[in-house]
């Protein structure tokens, strides 16, 4: 008994100081709902110029399709490029070659490849792009709430991004989908904050943003979700009917008009059904009926298990920024932005895997925990942030944020390895002395072999995937025994008659990645 009075006082305390914290804070950060910190049509070069220089400087240092590593050998990136390049020499996605992403994903890799045909030095300039428009369309949202002053966390952004290891080698799926969700973000905020209907344009482009977004990895369209239907309850609580159904089919148009080119061009070559039906449905089937999934209530766990190590700091960010929407007393958008957060990281989770990396996409929402800490250290008389040297105290900013990310980015001791020292270059070396070699990459995903080597893949299962992973296995068996490919790699020895062993070698050493070993075969002729 005295224990539980302990424990009701305890309790009792916890909730007035809490209490407490939330009405300072409320009378701290609070902004009415018709007081726009600053309208956002006046920036000015300085804002593009900070943008430009972290863009550039930290994707140079943590990505390693940057020039200064010697190869981004991660398998994704590699499958995407192969696949990209395959497309625009007339090598048919999904039905010529099987990979499950999105089409638009293939589509950026094949213009990469026009740049460099054996290097990713145009995923680089993609990239930088894509960090560029992810940054400044963060400046733009966060100058709503917060000022011109705000340009302080342009560069703290793009660290915390691209250092985290959700970040990994760079060049994943959800990196280039922030730019697409950003400006959506804006879009949706600004008319919101305004108090303005949604117009034809803003509506049309909403939808070719999500359509991209869509083309590129589906289970990333979660935040459009949730913000269409807090946008549904409010048009009919406020009977909107017509507004809302004008919204709808301009935003449907959209989403038609990102989806015409992929319907010309897989209908010109006869594989519509060969697109959706592995792009949708083994996409959402086979993962879902895979022995390494899991329910949804362990995979969400596992997600914000995943974030918290891989990704710690936006997960801290998107909880102060969840506090910062709450302790709005008259915002509207509050709503709105928590149920994007919501439903983008529910269906993120949803496919029953949890990969390490898939937090990067929640990377967009830890701008309102920016906006949070932002306003109390206005409220800090010491710290004068707003100054006529902000522009020189950003590019400072900058700069010491580019140096930081060379220490704290997990990709940087690779810098400046010679290519010679990877298997890649290694085995493309043996493999390029033949003329017009064909190479299977057997058994696992592909590693970089197609991408150095620049050999266009002739068999359609030409890496093994996370989707059927068995069946792909027991498929490209099938072709060694055959000796469909000159060359094979795997990352294991094989016995088979037809083949024999003519290079090994293994990935670079370090400490923070466990040794890979690889094995060159050839074709006995």
């Amino acid at each position: 008994m005295f224990v539980f009075a302990v424990g009701v006082i305890l309790a009792y305390i916890s909730f007035r100081c809490v209490y407490t914290m939330i009405e300072w804070l409320s009378n701290t950060v609070n902004i009415k709902d018709n007081d726009q910190v600053e309208p956002d049509n006046d920036i000015d070069y300085s804002v593009i110029i900070i943008c430009a220089l972290c863009s550039i400087g930290v994707i140079t240092i943590c990505s390693r399709s940057s020039f200064i590593y010697p190869f981004n050998d991660w398998y994704d990136s590699n499958c995407y490029f192969t696949v990209g390049k395959s497309m625009m020499n007339g090598i048919i996605p999904y039905r010529d070659l099987f990979e499950h992403k999105g089409p638009l994903l293939y589509f950026l890799h094949g213009i990469a490849w026009f740049i460099s045909k054996d290097t990713f030095l145009g995923v680089y300039f993609m990239e930088i792009i894509s960090m560029f428009v992810f940054l400044f369309f963060s400046y733009k949202i966060m100058r709503m709430y917060a000022g011109k002053g705000i340009l302080y966390s342009i560069p703290v952004i793009a660290l915390i991004t691209c250092t985290s290891d959700a970040f990994f080698y760079g060049d994943s799926a959800e990196e280039l989908c922030l730019p697409f969700v950003a400006a959506s973000l804006w879009i949706f905020l600004k008319n919101i904050r305004n108090k303005t209907s949604f117009s034809i344009k803003d509506s049309v482009i909403i939808g070719l943003l999500s359509g991209c977004v869509f083309w590129i990895k589906f289970s990333l369209v979660g935040m459009y979700v949730g913000w269409y239907l807090v946008y549904l309850y409010e048009c009919l609580k406020g009977r909107k009917k017509k507004e809302l159904l004008s919204s709808t089919l301009y935003i449907a148009l959209g989403v038609v008009i990102s989806t015409v080119p992929y319907i010309i061009y897989f209908g010109l070559n006869n594989s519509i059904s060969d697109w959706l039906n592995v792009y949708l449905i083994k996409n959402i089937f086979s993962y879902s009926d895979a022995e390494t999934t899991n329910s949804l209530i362990n995979n969400i766990v596992d997600g914000i298990y995943n974030m918290l190590k891989h990704n710690a700091y936006v997960y801290y960010f998107c909880l102060a920024g969840a506090a910062f929407l709450l302790i709005f007393k008259e915002v509207r958008e509050r709503y709105y932005v928590l149920a994007m957060l919501i439903t983008e990281f529910f269906f993120v989770y949803i496919g029953g895997v949890s990969l390490f990396y898939y937090s990067l996409i929640l990377n967009l929402f830890m701008i309102f925990g920016m906006i949070l800490i932002y306003r109390l250290l206005l409220r800090v008389k010491r710290i004068p942030l707003v100054t006529d040297h902000l522009r020189i105290m950003s590019f400072l900013l900058t700069v010491i944020c580019i140096i930081a990310s060379f220490f704290l980015s997990q990709n940087s001791y690779l810098i400046g390895v010679d290519k010679d020292e990877l298997p890649q270059y290694q085995f493309a070396r043996v493999i390029n002395k033949e003329e017009n070699p064909t190479l299977l990459n057997y058994g696992f995903l592909d590693g970089g072999f197609y991408t150095v080597a620049n050999i266009f893949p002739n068999c359609r299962y030409f890496a093994r995937l996370n989707l059927n992973p068995l069946e792909i296995y027991e498929i490209q068996t099938g072709y060694l025994e055959k000796g469909l490919c000159d060359y094979v790699v795997s990352r294991e020895e094989i016995e088979l008659d037809n083949y024999e062993l003519v290079a090994k070698s293994h990935t670079y050493p370090s400490d923070n990645e466990d040794t890979v070993y690889y094995y060159l075969y050839k074709l006995k002729k």
